[in-house]
């Protein structure tokens, strides 16, 4: 099992049969994996708390897939799938989820870098 521990103690790890995730005091972590690749770490998420859509910008890359997991507070996985970055922005759309109000994190990644923020629903 491969383990990223990201700069907010929060873990995530990988092994034979998916992922899995450990949190404790999430609040804003970077791994990056390929330190060649210049990353900002004025990362903004807004509106945050949100009712329904959320903002993540500007991120590393200009457009293309990232994986995306979505985990509450628990470290339960709500939902794994990739989403495409558009002029280094991302919209998450958390009211097409059904959420109930609380903290989540939303991990993003490729293959050189993952991005993880704290995001509160009302």
């Amino acid at each position: 099992a491969e383990i990223l521990l990201l700069a907010n103690g929060v873990s995530f790890r990988m092994n034979g049969s998916g992922r899995e995730y450990v949190a404790s005091n999430p609040e804003f972590g970077i791994k990056q994996l390929n330190p060649s690749i210049e990353v900002s770490k004025k990362v903004m998420v807004f509106p945050n708390p949100t009712t329904d859509k959320v903002s993540i910008q500007p991120l590393w890359i200009e457009t293309g897939p990232l994986t995306m997991h979505l985990v509450d507070s628990k470290g339960r996985l709500i939902i794994e799938k990739t989403v495409t970055v558009h002029g280094r922005e991302l919209v998450v759309d958390l009211g097409i989820l059904g959420l109930s109000p609380g903290t989540y994190i939303i991990t993003l990644g490729d293959r050189k870098i993952l991005m993880q923020f704290k995001i509160v629903k009302e």
